[in-house]
């Protein structure tokens, strides 16, 4: 037992009716002041109780009076680093933690000293504060982080938000509730969260925490130069639609990127694709249908289309669930810029195949001459074959047979 352990004791032994007790919890040295029915008990002016660490520092002291956490004239437990710096504060008056109007009755400091945490507490131990917060957290530098607003342990706060986090000199975040729940601020958003003091982010919540928003988008982001990133539109936590996208993205200089079309969190356009992507000049990119499962899907016309920069058609594919066949016709077209027919690939069932056996399943043409083949490969995947054969055509239409080596 180290020279301080024995000072304590021998003085805990010479105090009046107490009588004094040792134990070792977890191979932590607990001292106590016990009255003579077994109560943990002394003055206010000595803790009752005393944990060291293993190694003999003081690690907590209690003030109770018989038997229930007390003290009047500071806090009731104390506990403390190894360093001897104090780690956090509670007070208690009759076993309760003590109503100390303006200041705290918890307090956590950082190992350097500055305050880490500050609480309100009522009696039944909930985080409650009137015409305040009730939590205020500091960063080491002492810089405010954080501030909340809480009655009987709910955020709660009627004339602004209830929740702030604080970065630097600027607010990172706001939250507005009340009773506990998102607080319907009258149109209003019921988060925003910011960057270099310019709003990011902008949520809408019903009383369930889901987004949810009738007369708009319940979800915003923006650009950090403040336009539009994208928007969402929920009802009760599903993304959901009928007038239009339910989710559309925009570039820093408010182009649209995108669009994509939700009914009851089900992809549904009745009069077009269920998701469309845009360049930069605004012209259509690629145009996407899709079945309620999310797969590419539509019979009888393309469920894939792809367009060059210049607006003229770049791809075609016919999809059945999520899946590249066509009974009638190539299954895949692809054009050049200039508006000539790039290939034709035919498919069944996601296999390239053609049941005319004279005609190959994959057809390129030459760029610069109309409908002129280049080549026409004859490739049969229903089948396993090491080699398939192909036609390499000439410009002047030459042509020569070779056998490809299959992938």
């Amino acid at each position: 037992m180290s020279e301080a352990l024995e000072n304590i004791v021998e003085y805990m032994m010479r105090r009046g009716n107490m009588s004094g007790r040792i134990e070792t919890k977890s191979g932590i040295v607990v001292l106590q002041h016990l009255t003579s029915n077994k109560l943990f008990h002394s003055d206010t002016t000595h803790p009752s109780e005393y944990d060291f660490y293993k190694s003999g520092e003081l690690k907590v002291q209690r003030y109770r009076q018989y038997g229930k956490l007390h003290r009047t004239g500071g806090p009731a437990v104390v506990q403390f680093y190894k360093s001897g710096n104090t780690e956090s504060e509670k007070y208690y008056e009759n076993g309760f933690l003590k109503n100390r109007d303006n200041l705290p009755n918890v307090i956590f400091y950082h190992p350097n000293g500055k305050i880490r945490a500050e609480y309100w507490y009522n009696s039944a131990k909930k985080l409650h504060k009137l015409g305040g917060p009730a939590e205020k957290l500091y960063a080491e530098n002492g810089e405010l982080q954080k501030i909340a607003y809480y009655r009987d342990d709910q955020l709660h706060r009627l004339d602004g938000p209830a929740l702030v986090l604080m970065e630097g000199d600027g607010i990172k975040q706001e939250e507005f509730h009340e009773n506990g729940k998102p607080k319907n601020c009258n149109g209003s958003p019921n988060t925003i969260k910011y960057k270099n003091n310019i709003a990011v982010y902008k949520s809408w919540r019903d009383e369930e925490s889901k987004y949810h928003r009738t007369d708009g988008p319940a979800l915003e982001n923006y650009h950090e130069n403040g336009k539009l990133s994208s928007v969402y539109y929920y009802n009760h936590g599903v993304q959901h639609r009928l007038d239009g996208p339910a989710v559309t993205s925009y570039s820093e200089n408010g182009v649209k990127l995108s669009e994509n079309y939700y009914v009851d969190d089900i992809p549904e356009n009745k009069s077009g694709p269920t998701s469309i992507q845009f360049y930069p000049n605004g012209n259509v990119m690629l145009e996407i249908w899709e079945n309620k499962k999310g797969d590419t899907h539509q019979f009888d016309h393309p469920a894939f289309r792809k367009y060059h920069e210049n607006g003229k058609i770049e791809e075609e594919q016919w999809q059945i669930n999520g899946v590249i066949t066509r009974d009638k016709g190539p299954a895949v077209i692809s054009w050049y810029p200039n508006g000539y027919i790039r290939q034709r690939k035919y498919y069944v069932n996601g296999k390239r195949y053609r049941e005319n056996e004279n005609y190959g399943s994959v057809i390129t043409y030459y760029e610069n001459i109309a409908n002129r083949k280049k080549r026409e490969d004859f490739i049969n995947d229903t089948e396993i074959c090491d080699t398939y054969m192909s036609i390499l055509y000439g410009e002047d239409g030459s042509r020569q047979i070779c056998r490809m080596k299959a992938a």
